[in-house]
C-alpha cells in the first residue's frame, strides 16, 4: 500500500509525500527474510524513490544512493531492462552535475543494452539522454540526431504516462523543447517559436508540473535567453518560478531565480538582477546542480557589463571561461567570447576585443550556431564602422545576414539590417 502510494505521488508531483511513503514501504519490506522477491520489490522502491528524490532535492545524495542501490540490485538479479532505466538515470544525475564524460558513458551502455533487448521505450530513452548531452557540448547536429528518434517515436495519448512512471517527467516533450533551442541556435527562429509553442502547449495539457517546469525552462527561458528576447524570458521566468517554488522543486528553482534575474538586468533592474542571479548560483550548487551554472553565470556576467561593474563582469567572466574549459562545456562558448569583447571595449582595448569577436565567430562557425554567428558579426561590423572600415563591416553582415531564410523580425536581424542601411 505503501508503495503504490508512493507511485502515485509522484505521479501527481507530490514528492515529499511520495518519498515518505516509499520509505516506511522500505524500511517495512527491509525486516522480511532475504530472498530474490525481497531484493525485487526493493529494486522497484528504490526505483521509485529515485524518481521522487529528484523533485525536492535535485540530484543530490538521495538519488544517488537509490539509484547506486538499484544498479547493484539489477546486476544481481539479472534484470537487464531495469538497468537499462537505472543507467539512464545515473546518466541524468552525472549530467546534472555537469560531469559530461560520466554521462555520456553510462548513457551509451543504456541505448547498446536497450537496442539489444529491443525494447523501444529504452531505446527512445538512451536516445533523450544522448540527446541532452550533446546539448551542452553543442554538437546540435548529434543532438538533432538523437532527438529524431525520440520525436518520431512519441505518442502522448501512448507515451506520457509511461514516461512519468519510469522516469518522473515526460521525455517526448523535454525532446521538443531541446529540438527548440537548437533550431534557435542555429539560426531558425521562426521554426523554434513554433515547436517553443507545440511543446509548452502539450506540457500544459498534460497537468504535470515537473514535465511542464522541465519545457519551460528549455522551450521558455533559455530560448528567449538564447533569442536576446527579455519578454519571453521574463513571462517563462515567472511561470517557472511560480511553479518550481511553490512545489518545492529544487532542481528547477535555482535556475528559474537566475532567469529572473536576468530579465530584471535586462529590465534596467541591475542590483535586484544581479543579486537574484547570485542566488540562484548558489542555490543550484548546494544541490550538486552545475549544468546550469555557464549559463547563469554568463546571465551574471552580462548583467554586471550593463550595469558599467567592468571589472567584476571581467572576473566573473574569467572563472566562468575557466568553469566551462574544465568541465568540457561548449554551449555558451560563442556568446562568453563575445561577452568578452564587449568587456574589453569598456575598457578601450580594441585588439584583444576584436580578437574575442573573432573568436566568438569562428566557434559559432564550428558549431554551426547561425544566431549566435550574428550576433557576434554585429558586434565586429560596429567595431569595424568605429575604426572607419566600413566596407569590412558591410560585407561581413551581408554574408551572415543573406544567410538567413526566415526570422527577420527577430532583434538580431532587425539590429543588422539596420546596421546595413546606414552602410548603404
Amino acid at each position: 500500500y505503501l508503495y503504490l502510494a508512493g507511485k502515485r505521488a509522484i505521479q501527481m508531483s507530490t514528492y515529499q509525500e511520495s518519498i515518505s511513503h516509499l520509505s516506511k514501504a522500505l524500511d517495512l519490506h527491509m525486516t522480511l527474510p532475504a530472498t530474490r522477491k525481497r531484493s525485487e520489490i526493493e529494486l522497484n522502491i528504490q526505483l521509485a524513490l529515485g524518481n521522487a528524490w529528484v523533485g525536492p532535492k535535485g540530484y543530490g545524495k538521495g538519488v544517488e544512493s537509490a539509484y547506486t542501490r538499484a544498479r547493484k540490485l539489477c546486476e544481481q538479479l539479472g534484470e537487464k531492462q531495469t538497468l537499462c532505466q537505472v543507467l539512464g538515470q545515473l546518466s541524468i544525475m552525472h549530467f546534472v552535475r555537469a560531469e559530461y564524460a560520466k554521462a555520456r558513458k553510462l548513457a551509451e551502455k543504456a541505448l547498446i543494452l536497450a537496442e539489444q533487448l529491443k525494447e523501444p521505450v529504452y531505446i527512445a530513452l538512451g536516445h533523450w539522454y544522448l540527446g541532452f548531452i550533446w546539448f551542452y557540448l553543442a554538437d546540435f547536429k548529434k543532438v538533432r540526431a538523437h532527438l529524431k528518434y525520440v520525436l518520431e517515436y512519441y505518442d502522448p495519448q501512448e507515451h506520457h504516462r509511461e514516461f512519468i512512471m519510469m522516469r518522473g517527467s515526460d521525455a517526448g516533450i523535454s525532446a521538443l523543447s531541446y529540438e527548440a533551442l537548437c533550431l534557435g541556435i542555429l539560426g531558425f527562429p521562426d521554426k523554434a517559436n513554433k515547436i517553443s509553442q507545440e511543446a509548452i502547449g502539450l506540457a500544459r495539457d498534460q497537468n504535470h508540473p515537473f514535465t511542464l517546469v522541465d519545457v519551460l525552462c528549455y522551450g521558455g527561458c533559455m530560448l528567449g535567453a538564447v533569442q536576446h528576447d527579455t519578454q519571453k524570458l521574463s513571462y517563462y521566468a515567472e511561470q517557472m518560478a511560480d511553479i518550481a517554488l511553490t512545489r518545492k522543486f529544487a532542481g528547477w528553482s535555482g535556475q528559474a531565480i537566475s532567469f529572473l534575474g536576468e530579465a530584471m538586468a535586462k529590465q534596467g533592474r541591475h542590483k535586484e538582477g544581479i543579486e537574484l542571479i547570485q542566488k540562484g548560483i548558489s542555490d543550484d550548487i548546494s544541490i550538486y546542480s552545475r549544468c546550469s551554472l555557464i549559463g547563469a553565470y554568463r546571465a551574471l556576467t552580462e548583467a554586471q557589463l550593463d550595469a558599467g561593474l567592468i571589472d567584476q563582469g571581467m572576473g566573473t567572466l574569467i572563472e566562468t571561461m575557466n568553469l566551462a574549459d574544465s568541465i568540457g562545456e561548449n554551449l555558451w562558448k560563442p556568446e562568453l567570447y563575445r561577452i568578452k569583447a564587449a568587456l574589453l571595449l569598456e575598457k578601450e582595448d580594441e585588439v584583444n576585443a576584436e580578437e574575442s569577436l573573432q573568436k566568438s565567430i569562428q566557434i559559432a562557425q564550428q558549431q554551426e550556431a547561425k544566431s549566435w554567428e550574428l550576433r557576434a558579426t554585429i558586434d565586429l561590423a560596429r567595431l569595424r564602422i568605429k575604426q572607419g572600415k566600413k566596407e569590412d563591416a558591410r560585407h561581413a553582415l551581408t554574408g551572415i545576414c543573406e544567410w538567413f531564410t526566415e526570422g527577420f523580425e527577430s532583434s538580431d536581424l532587425v539590429n543588422a539590417k539596420e546596421l546595413l542601411e546606414q552602410l548603404s
